[in-house]
């Protein structure tokens, strides 16, 4: 579980550089984000299952920072999908949706060390 953690967090970090430097990366940005991506898909559900499967359902406050978390990536994973019909407000709500599932991994990663 904590491989698979510290992998998500890798995944979700190369997906915010890659979207923030977009125009650097040019033809090679839709290759890497797209696979951090499935990457960060794969690596969270890994994460959770042997959590899960392993030690049974965490405390409270540490499951919800998770799964509010995960929730919200997969949300702006879903909205990266409708991708060709970005406008401004979808893309920004894409942008918001990645941060706040960066923040939330965060106090969920916090939680579990306190």
């Amino acid at each position: 579980a904590r491989v698979s953690g510290f992998l998500s967090v890798a995944f979700l970090s190369g997906l915010l550089f890659s979207g923030f430097g977009r125009k650097k990366l040019k033809r090679r940005f839709r290759n890497v984000h797209v696979t951090m991506a499935l990457g960060l898909f794969v690596s969270l559900s890994v994460h959770g299952i042997i959590y899960i499967a392993k030690y049974g359902t965490p405390s409270v406050t540490w499951y919800w920072f998770g799964l509010i978390g995960f929730i919200a990536l997969i949300v702006t994973q879903v909205k990266g999908f409708v991708r060709k019909r970005f406008g401004q407000g979808l893309l920004a709500s894409h942008i918001i949706g990645a941060c706040v599932g960066l923040f939330l991994s965060i106090l969920h990663w916090i939680w579990a060390w306190v």
